[in-house]
């Protein structure tokens, strides 16, 4: 099922803009939208076994030694581009937590920052020339419909 068809079946309802395609937080930050939502930036981290995708503000310091000891894992790196578009689907500047409706094996875990839970969220829809807002609580529900586990942290 494609993103927009899925998002339909459960019935989430989300506002959307199209603009020139953005690859970093610093050139999302420059459109201005007139959307509801927490800008987020979206880490695309593995360890050794492992795939995780961390969504937090824009706005917050991100430690990863300190994620490390929060979630469990080993050493965490970014993944390489290859990686990315094998589990998420997405190339560089588009990452989001809507990718993983291409992650068949379901083995992306998201990471979802804690401050995020009651707010609106701003995610592109897997491509960078498109943002959308919807509620976190719609998210989690994407997330489990997709299969993926995700940890509040």
């Amino acid at each position: 099922m494609d993103l927009y068809g899925l998002l339909k079946k459960l019935n989430i309802s989300y506002d959307e803009v199209e603009h020139e395609a953005v690859y970093t937080i610093e050139e999302a930050d420059q459109l201005n939208l007139s959307l509801e939502g927490v800008e987020c930036k979206n880490l695309f981290l593995k360890d050794k076994h492992h795939f995780y995708l961390y969504m937090v503000d824009e706005h917050k310091q991100t430690n990863l030694k300190e994620l490390r000891h929060i979630i469990g894992s080993g050493a965490l790196s970014f993944a390489k581009e290859d990686v990315l578009m094998d589990k998420l689907g997405v190339i560089p500047g588009s990452v989001t937590p809507m990718g993983i409706i291409h992650n068949k094996d379901h083995d992306v875990v998201v990471l979802l920052d804690r401050d995020l839970v009651n707010s609106f969220v701003l995610v592109h829809p897997n491509v960078n020339t498109k943002t959308m807002s919807l509620s976190c609580q719609d998210l989690i529900r994407f997330i489990e419909e997709c299969g993926n586990s995700y940890q509040i942290i």
